[in-house]
C-alpha cells in the first residue's frame, strides 16, 4: 500500500509514494524485510514468504501476479 500525506499552507505539494505490493513476490519481499531487519548491528529473526502473505491478507493487499 501507498501512503499520501495531505496538502497544506505549509506544504502545498503532497508527499506520496505510490503502491508496489504488486511488483513483488512473497519470498522477494520477505527477503528485502529480512535484510533490513539485521541491518545497522540488529539480531531480528528472519521474515518468511508465509509471514508475508498473511501481512498482504491482514491489509488487504494485491497477491503478486507474475506476468
Amino acid at each position: 500500500m501507498g501512503a499520501e500525506w495531505p496538502m497544506t499552507t505549509g506544504n502545498p505539494t503532497s508527499v506520496g509514494m505510490p503502491r508496489f505490493d504488486w511488483k513483488m513476490p512473497d519470498d522477494d519481499v520477505a527477503a528485502v524485510l529480512t535484510y533490513i531487519r539485521n541491518s545497522w548491528g540488529n539480531a531480528a529473526p528472519r521474515v518468511s514468504e508465509g509471514d508475508v502473505q498473511k501481512a498482504r491478507a491482514d491489509i488487504g493487499a494485491e497477491r503478486w501476479i507474475n506476468h
